[in-house]
């Protein structure tokens, strides 16, 4: 097998070195370890392309560290995503990051037997936030200046949200990415559960508490329950960002709610990361699904069957639980037909019909 000497006097005889046991790439782009030459380029290989993922991933790496992200996030990101390119450069044929799809990651993620279900989730969450991030970029790497460029922008768009998008669902067999029995909704039986079971910690049981009791988006939850989204004055909730416009809306929150706002303010979640980790810990706990997302949907249903027993503004109500409670984009509800209930009358219905109206499961710590 042919030998590889590094500048600073590594042997590389495989894919990695025998001195550093960094992979080939790494050990000979490492500026603070081998400070090597590199292999000269085989005329059979595409270097071209490989140039171009490895400028794509220092690109990425750059933007991790403006963004202030941890050393330990950042080598956790570098490592997941080399592996990743490795394997894809390990097929036949030849695959890159410029090119594969929502299929290739499946695959990847399926092959790492070597990997516990929770490491190969967390891959998957690093390589999503990945194409997310190559998702912006296409407006810079794809400039439109025909209406060639103009589709090839969209491609990249589309390949890059088609990655986005995937999910795995609950259960011990991560193969379940690629098909097989999705569970139920949770329901309000579980969701109790979770909350009163002693196995949850309890800051744990007052995010899911909140969840089920405002019905967020895992993104709302994150970004608008802040100190400056709550006003505990008037007992409203801001949701100033959202995946819709029609997102954007005020909720309300009685006293025992506020109490739980203000514990969970104190140590608050910054990204979805923590959030989807914290639900991972007690997957085997419920029958039913158990995700921050389940309990959006355990909220819209159960608001509208409490709702449905309201004879105050009866027409008006649907506008009323779809924009202004659920956040959802119908354009059959203007903004006219749940406008004519008062502002006043729309924090007393919330508060009077909420299915969790007088549900006290979480005791408040002793001063």
């Amino acid at each position: 097998m042919k030998k590889i000497i590094t500048g600073s006097g590594h042997v590389i005889t495989g894919d990695r070195c025998d001195k550093c046991g960094e992979t080939k790439r790494n050990c000979l782009l490492s500026k603070d370890k081998c400070k090597g030459v590199k292999k000269k380029p085989d005329k059979n290989k595409d270097t071209k392309m490989t140039n171009e993922e490895t400028d794509l991933l220092l690109r990425y790496l750059s933007y991790l560290i403006k963004m202030k992200r941890s050393k330990n996030t950042i080598r956790t990101k570098k490592a997941t995503l080399n592996a990743f390119e490795e394997w894809l450069a390990s097929q036949k044929p030849r695959k890159a990051l410029k090119s594969c799809v929502n299929g290739d990651v499946m695959d990847y993620l399926n092959s790492r037997g070597d990997l516990s279900t929770t490491s190969r989730r967390q891959a998957l969450i690093e390589i999503k936030s990945f194409f997310k991030w190559c998702k912006t970029q296409a407006k810079v790497d794809i400039p439109v200046k025909t209406n060639k460029d103009m589709f090839r922008r969209q491609d990249e768009t589309d390949r890059c949200e088609g990655i986005m998008e995937l999910k795995v669902p609950g259960g011990d067999k991560f193969t379940a990415l690629s098909g097989g029995e999705v569970k139920d909704s949770i329901t309000l039986e579980d969701a109790k559960f979770l909350v009163e079971n002693s196995k949850v910690a309890y800051h744990d049981k007052i995010i899911i508490l909140l969840l089920m009791y405002f019905g967020l988006r895992r993104e709302e939850f994150i970004n608008n329950v802040v100190e400056g989204n709550v006003n505990f004055r008037t007992h409203t909730l801001k949701i100033t960002k959202s995946k819709t416009q029609a997102g954007i809306r005020i909720l309300y929150f009685d006293a025992y709610i506020a109490s739980m706002l203000k514990l969970y303010l104190n140590n608050k979640f910054t990204f979805i990361e923590q959030l989807n980790r914290m639900f991972w810990k007690y997957e085997g706990l419920v029958e039913s699904k158990n995700n921050p997302h389940a309990f959006r949907g355990l909220f819209i249903t159960r608001m509208r069957n409490s709702f449905a027993g309201c004879t105050e503004y009866a027409p008006e109500l649907t506008g009323v639980l779809l924009k202004t409670f659920f956040g959802h984009a119908r354009t059959n509800v203007t903004d006219k037909s749940y406008t004519k209930i008062p502002q006043k009358e729309i924090e007393e219905l919330w508060v009077k019909y909420h299915y969790l109206t007088g549900y006290k499961p979480i005791q408040l710590p002793k001063k």
